[in-house]
């Protein structure tokens, strides 16, 4: 692209990650882009809640969802909360008339 800047033009840069990650200099040699002065708890979800969660999605949505699928969600993320969101939103995007 650089050699051939009449055929391509840069719009915008996209850069992610932490904040911190503004503050890195030379001088500074022992700021890490992770934070662990600060710890996030997010606990699991249980299996009843779990179910609780696409339960309420289901009468939300108006749809019906098997049980034996949200025991399948739940026992494949073993109530990991990032996983079943995934699911949830694999559902509602993907299964879900709108």
């Amino acid at each position: 692209m650089r050699n051939n800047s009449q055929r391509y033009a840069v719009h915008s840069i996209v850069a992610c990650g932490t904040f911190s990650i503004q503050h890195l200099n030379s001088t500074n040699v022992r700021l890490s882009p992770f934070n662990i002065a600060e710890s996030l708890t997010n606990p699991y979800f249980s299996a009843q809640q779990t179910h609780h969660l696409f339960d309420e999605f289901a009468q939300q949505e108006e749809i019906t969802i098997d049980h034996r699928i949200v025991d399948d969600i739940y026992s494949n993320t073993n109530g990991h909360p990032g996983l079943i969101c995934l699911c949830g939103r694999a559902i509602a995007e993907n299964l879900c008339i709108k």
